[in-house]
């Protein structure tokens, strides 16, 4: 069989996105209690812009009209109440959301560093030989923090942006369409330009990346040397 029959074919991004985020089960199976959470999160978000807009308005009408004062200081001061509840909540609720999903990623990401290093250790004397630790180090290391960051990146930055901007669409076209509509048309430039750069920062990223791979290899390369010699030198004063 010749090198190129013998190596592993690569595989795509979303497979292999999807086959990383595989790894976090313990998410799944907390979804019926996450995914309610991460709703009432959503909805705090969204509606504490229009409790602002009244905490707003009704201060302008107490300035500009004080003889309004005595009508609008019970109102301004429930709107004021209801508003800063509603800034509170939201922020204890997304921390509640960060930290349950962490703490579930966290259950995953130790399975799975557990499952990677018995594997290695299983592999055969021969692949050990012919690689060296730092690579063997950068594999392990680029699997268990892809998990990792994968898994925190869509269920804690992805899924809630998902969730409130489909939320803004909604009531973006309730309040005024038309607006919605240049506003979607819009949109579409700022992703091709968002995507464009964001290519050219990934390449520029991944030459750094190999970079530092290649002197933290090294070096780790000198440690387990010198941890050899100084083996050799203990067994021949001994």
């Amino acid at each position: 069989m010749t090198e190129t029959e013998s190596t592993t074919p690569p595989i795509s991004n979303w497979k292999l996105f999807f086959e990383v985020l595989s790894k976090q089960p313990s998410i799944v199976q907390s979804a019926w209690w996450l995914l309610p959470l991460l709703l009432v999160y959503v909805a705090l978000v969204v509606s504490e812009p229009y409790f602002y807009k009244l905490f707003v308005d009704t201060l302008q009408t107490s300035l500009a009209k004080p003889e309004l004062l005595a009508e609008t200081s019970v109102f301004f001061v429930k709107i004021s109440a209801l508003w800063v509840g509603l800034v509170l909540l939201s922020i204890g609720t997304s921390t509640l959301y960060e930290i349950s999903v962490a703490n579930r990623a966290n259950l995953g990401w130790n399975i799975f560093c557990l499952e990677t290093t018995k594997k290695m250790l299983r592999l055969p004397m021969e692949y050990h030989i012919s690689t060296s630790l730092g690579e063997r180090q950068k594999i392990y290391d680029r699997g268990v923090q892809a998990v990792w960051d994968v898994a925190y990146d869509v269920y804690v930055v992805i899924l809630p942006q998902i969730f409130i901007f489909i939320s803004l669409l909604v009531f973006g076209f309730y309040i005024n369409p038309m607006m919605m509509l240049i506003s979607l048309f819009v949109l579409p430039i700022g992703i091709i330009i968002s995507v464009t750069v964001g290519k050219k920062a990934h390449t520029m990223q991944k030459r750094a990346d190999n970079f530092w791979d290649k002197v933290f290899g090294r070096f780790m390369d000198g440690l387990t040397n010198l941890s050899i010699v100084r083996l050799y030198a203990r067994e021949k004063r001994e």
